[in-house]
């Protein structure tokens, strides 16, 4: 991948939540679900994310955004993702934004640069904060920072597996009808708006919606 050294750049970083307590079958079959969701990922959103998702650590994966305007959807895309999966799990998730000092050999997690280290190192200090965003001095972060605990607090306390995967199907822009087809066997259009609206998915699509628009702008 080419580096361009001053252009601005986004990174999400995730691990699982509460991997440690799952058995170990479904520890094998996390690799795979993680692989999953983040090849999905690549396929539906080629322009902006460059690289293959990268898994590391056992339980951490993380991808980059060739621009911040573009991090934020498809990173609850690949929340969302895991938790409508069989395992059921869900993910914390720490951005970065900033610039890039080189990629070797494309291999994400040996990235180095600010967008990287905004996005590692807070993980580790996060607790139980669901989305965190590191963006320098930049100011839009702040306030963000503050949508991100709200939509965070809707993710953990509305969000069911079956919820989860009725806002995968929102996401990609498919009729209510076309997401009932998700689902072996299909569901009605009546579940998925119900599933839909209990996942407050109108007001989700807002806020990403508003995040695109705010960080398509140059930095102040």
């Amino acid at each position: 991948m080419n580096i361009l050294p001053d252009h601005i750049y986004a990174v999400a970083t995730g691990d699982i939540v509460g991997s440690t307590t799952l058995d170990k079958g479904d520890r094998e079959r996390l690799r795979d679900v993680m692989r999953q969701a983040g090849d999905t990922l690549r396929q539906l959103w080629p322009d902006t994310i460059p690289l293959p998702v990268a898994l590391f650590a056992g339980d951490r994966w993380q991808f980059l955004t060739t621009t911040p305007a573009a991090i934020l959807r498809p990173a609850i895309h690949y929340r969302a993702a895991l938790i409508a999966s069989e395992l059921k799990v869900d993910t914390r998730i720490s951005f970065g934004v900033g610039t890039v000092d080189y990629i070797p050999d494309s291999n994400l997690p040996e990235g180095e640069g600010p967008a990287f280290r905004r996005s590692g190192r807070p993980l580790d200090t996060m607790g139980k904060l669901g989305l965190l965003l590191s963006a320098g001095d930049d100011r839009r972060a702040s306030g963000w920072n503050a949508a991100l605990r709200m939509l965070d607090a809707v993710i953990r306390h509305q969000w069911t597996p079956a919820r989860a995967r009725a806002v995968t199907g929102a996401n990609l822009a498919l009729s209510q009808e076309q997401v009932g087809q998700l689902w072996s066997p299909p569901i009605t259009q009546q579940s998925v708006a119900d599933h839909l609206a209990a996942a407050e998915w109108k007001a989700i699509d807002d806020v990403f919606i508003a995040f695109e628009a705010d960080w398509a702008q140059q930095a102040e």
